[in-house]
């Protein structure tokens, strides 16, 4: 069987994807909301500004055992260097194992009274690069056993 018109099939095919693709992630929220087990809300498009990232032979697998935890990234600047909920949102996760490639300090993020200021560098979307999350949301406690220190001054 042939297609009397295969680029005009072609063209709608790739119109749909990127209208569908658009739709899913093209949504922004700046609230915050708490909810069980632990969460702050945000829906935000998965776009990094950061050239393609590989996984890392290094990396580590974790758990984020809460749902709808905020990734943060930011380009230049204190974002790069000291994770923090002012960083922009570059996406979700929500209670599964994600890629970590080291931890950081940064600014302190208290959920169900309990404080901590270790964030690790996940990566996020596949390989479009990575985002800061506060180890609060991560299985393992303070610091995560096995994922290395991003800066050799922690």
């Amino acid at each position: 069987m042939t297609l009397r018109y295969p680029l005009k099939a072609l063209a709608l095919l790739t119109f749909v994807f990127l209208v569908s693709f658009g739709l899913m992630m093209g949504s922004s929220s700046s609230a915050h909301a708490a909810t069980s087990p632990a969460t702050t809300t945000h829906q935000s498009s998965m776009t990094l500004a950061r050239p393609m990232q590989t996984l890392s032979p290094n990396d580590v697998s974790v758990y984020i055992w809460a749902t709808n935890v905020n990734v943060h990234w930011g380009e230049g600047g204190q974002c790069l260097t000291y994770p923090s909920e002012s960083c922009a949102v570059v996406g979700q996760f929500s209670q599964q194992y994600v890629s970590d490639e080291c931890q950081a300090t940064g600014q302190s993020v208290t959920y169900d009274g309990i404080t901590n200021n270790w964030w690790s560098r996940v990566l996020v979307n596949g390989q479009a690069g990575y985002g800061w999350v506060s180890n609060i949301f991560i299985r393992g406690g303070e610091t995560i056993a096995g994922v290395p220190k991003c800066y050799a001054s922690e």
